[in-house]
C-alpha cells in the first residue's frame, strides 16, 4: 500500500563523497595524466582490437575503420545473444 504524501519520493542522503571522488579524479585526468594521453591510449587499443577481430574470418565488422571506440560485430553461427553473454562473462 502506499501512502500519499512529500515523502514517497524522497531522495535519500545525497552523495557527497561520490561527488568529491568524481572531481578530483577529473582533476587528475585533466592535469596529471593528461586527456590527449588518454585519447591515445584510447586510439591505440582501439586499433589493436579492431585490427585482431577483423582478422578473424567468422566474425564480421560493422565499422569502416579502427577509429572509434564502439566495435559491433556478429559472429558467423552463433547467435549474437549467446556472443554478448560470452562476452560479459
Amino acid at each position: 500500500i502506499r501512502r500519499n504524501n512529500v515523502h514517497d519520493h524522497e531522495s535519500g542522503t545525497p552523495n557527497f563523497i561520490g561527488a568529491l571522488a568524481m572531481a578530483e579524479s577529473m582533476n587528475m585526468l585533466y592535469n596529471s595524466i593528461g586527456i590527449d594521453n588518454v585519447k591515445t591510449y584510447e586510439h591505440e587499443i582501439g586499433s589493436q582490437l579492431f585490427h585482431g577481430l577483423q582478422s578473424i574470418p567468422e566474425i564480421t565488422m560493422f565499422v569502416p575503420d579502427g577509429d572509434r571506440t564502439v566495435f559491433p560485430f556478429t559472429v558467423k553461427g552463433i547467435p549474437s545473444s549467446l556472443v554478448a553473454v560470452i562476452r560479459a562473462l
